[in-house]
């Protein structure tokens, strides 16, 4: 028997108000109550369905990869420890995805101006400190991206 997909299924509106009643009364979405009630009344065998809930929906996280120990982006990062989570930042494929864009402006000099900067501004408003991993590269990443942009318009020469 080949498998029945819930979704597809269409149902006359009285028999869709009474499921969505009867999904709400057991508390579930309306494909689990159909999926219930069709077994309840051996309408079909368990085996035959496909449950959509069941496919995984998210990507699995990728590894990162830390960044060597002897490069001066490490070194940066780790004097800024107090206010700015080296964990969350040693990440080298990041770094280079990062730098990409920034071409012409990331160094060394440039980018502790920045991480002095970023400091400044989180000792002033410790409120909008991220608070997860992909929250601070999303922050970081923004900053730099502001600091490149308007470095880009207002520096002559």
């Amino acid at each position: 028997m080949p498998a029945i997909e819930l979704l597809t299924i269409r149902v006359p509106s009285e028999l869709k108000r009474w499921l969505e009643e009867e999904a709400y009364r057991r508390r579930t979405s309306m494909n689990r109550a159909m999926v219930a009630i069709l077994h309840e009344v051996s309408l079909i065998q368990p085996s035959t369905l496909v449950d959509v809930h069941s496919a995984p929906t998210t990507k699995s996280a990728k590894k990162s990869v830390s960044l060597p120990d002897d490069d001066w982006l490490r070194d940066l990062l780790l004097d800024y420890t107090d206010w700015i989570p080296f964990d969350a930042l040693n990440d080298n494929e990041w770094w280079i995805a990062m730098s990409q864009p920034l071409e012409g402006v990331f160094d060394r000099a440039w980018l502790n101006k920045e991480f002095g900067k970023i400091t400044a501004y989180l000792i002033e408003k410790p409120r909008k400190q991220p608070r997860s991993a992909q929250g601070w590269k999303t922050f970081v990443r923004g900053w730099l991206q502001r600091a490149y942009e308007h470095q880009r318009k207002y520096t002559y020469g």
